[in-house]
């Protein structure tokens, strides 16, 4: 198994710490502990990882490069870091297409899991995986969560069929049908990871992972994944009240 970890997003929600800082640097609100730092902890504890990448932009690239110069001196796995070369959010690949970036610069022999880096998700990486190793017939397995109805319009909401199949996904819909939502965690097999050219070929939207989600939905099996607890969003101005950058 490989990881991908998504961080070429600018954090324009985040105003000025976001263009200071990219996101997956910033301490965590409690930890004092910058995202990246949690989530290699994570990764590198799934049995079998044998790689690590992360795709960044250009503006963060340097700083990047400084976290994982010390980071490899800790990890058990070999990390590995690619700049999409993008100056600005007008010019972002979006994250289907940071995916596509990536794949092809990357020798992918078997399943893949793609995390975003900007929200922290109430369980082990491990777990969903082992979940994973027990669904063979799953194309792609999807973390999923119960959300409280006045989130939705900003969610993936999805409808859980027989064996918890997914058999529907709406990326940010209006009308919601049903409150089970997707977490930005996905655990691709090859069969589903060469879809993802073809989506783009098609003229899908490069931006949310959710959209590729939506189009796989009636091609291949995608399955959810029942967790519980509490997303932390950190892309949200909320959770930042207070809080200070980690240096990087």
């Amino acid at each position: 198994m490989h990881a991908l970890l998504l961080a070429a997003g600018y954090g324009t929600r985040l105003g000025a710490m976001g263009r200071k800082t990219p996101k997956v640097l910033l301490a965590v609100p409690g930890l004092q502990r910058p995202l990246a730092d949690v989530l290699l902890d994570e990764v590198t504890a799934i049995a079998g990882m044998r790689e690590v990448w992360m795709v960044t932009n250009r503006r963060f690239v340097t700083k990047l490069e400084g976290w994982m110069e010390e980071a490899r001196l800790r990890s058990p796995v070999p990390l590995h870091l690619l700049c999409n070369g993008t100056e600005g959010p007008e010019e972002r690949l979006g994250a289907v297409g940071d995916l596509a970036f990536a794949l092809e610069r990357m020798d992918v022999p078997g399943e893949l899991l793609v995390a975003a880096t900007d929200t922290i998700l109430p369980f082990p990486l491990s777990r969903f995986v082992q979940e994973g190793v027990r669904r063979p017939q799953a194309h792609v397995l999807i973390p999923v969560l119960e959300e409280a109805p006045e989130r939705l319009h900003r969610r993936g909401v999805v409808v859980l069929g027989e064996g918890d199949e997914i058999t529907e996904f709406h990326e940010k819909p209006t009308d919601p049908p049903s409150t089970t939502t997707a977490l930005p965690l996905y655990l691709f097999r090859p069969s589903a990871l060469t879809e993802v050219f073809r989506y783009l070929q098609e003229g899908g939207e490069p931006d949310e992972l959710g959209k590729l989600a939506e189009w796989l939905v009636p091609r291949v099996r995608v399955e959810g994944w029942r967790a519980s607890g509490k997303r932390l969003d950190l892309g949200d101005p909320s959770h930042w009240e207070g809080e200070t950058d980690s240096g990087f």
